[in-house]
């Protein structure tokens, strides 16, 4: 069973866009010799319930999201659902809807991450 650091990847991550923590994972999973795709989105979703149910962080779906506001109404489940369900199938660099490396971030992913402050409120970079 693989057994990631999830205190360094909210350190590494923390108060950062959500590819920080995707970027942390990825280096994680790394360091512990793998370097599967489908693993590293797994992963991704697991850390995101993690930090979500701990109460570290929050998820809010992009306004662009056609159905953004059923989306940020509904159980975790679903949500984490159809954040893994939205990733890219294959990667090509130059096609910003498959650059998981770099624009598929910032023009695909459907949901920003709010950190939690030390008082109360959440930050979303």
């Amino acid at each position: 069973m693989l057994k990631l650091n999830y205190e360094y990847v909210i350190s590494e991550s923390k108060f950062k866009n959500i590819n920080a923590i995707y970027f942390s994972l990825q280096e994680e999973l790394c360091s512990n010799g793998v370097s599967d795709y489908d693993i590293l989105k797994s992963e991704f979703i697991k850390f995101i319930r993690y930090i979500v149910n701990s109460k570290i962080a929050v998820i809010e779906f992009r306004t662009w999201v056609d159905i953004h506001e059923q989306l940020d109404n509904s159980d975790l489940e679903t949500q984490l659902s159809y954040i893994y369900k939205s990733f890219p199938t294959e990667y090509d660099e130059n096609v910003p809807e498959k650059d998981i490396d770099n624009l598929w971030w910032y023009t695909e992913c459907p949901v920003d991450v709010g950190w939690l402050k030390d008082d109360g409120e959440y930050w979303f970079s």
